[in-house]
């Protein structure tokens, strides 16, 4: 029993490390038709470096990886979402750099 416990717990722990610190490929995200979809043709280097902004904005970790734009941990679809139309919206970039 205690060493099922153990297994468990350091189980937990290498998932919870691994999710912190690895990075995801940016796509963005838009709404269409009440469902959240990935709009890769959005991804356009004035579009990257946009996001970037807002990233930096809401202190999230990312990096360039072989022209991707990599981030850090798990985010939420929604909130990725989120930074997707932030990032497309001139009057936001303009208000919070």
């Amino acid at each position: 029993m205690k060493k099922i416990v153990v297994f468990l717990i350091i189980s937990v722990s290498v998932f919870l490390l691994y999710r912190e610190y690895s990075f995801t490929e940016y796509i963005p995200l838009v709404f269409a038709k009440d469902e959240i979809i990935e709009k890769p043709s959005l991804l356009t280097e004035r579009h990257k470096s946009k996001m970037i902004q807002v990233l930096n904005y809401y202190d999230e970790k990312w990096k360039l990886e072989d022209e991707k734009l990599l981030i850090k941990g798990n985010i939420d679809r929604n909130l990725l979402r989120n930074y997707t139309t932030k990032a497309n919206d001139s009057d936001w970039l303009k208000t919070h750099k």
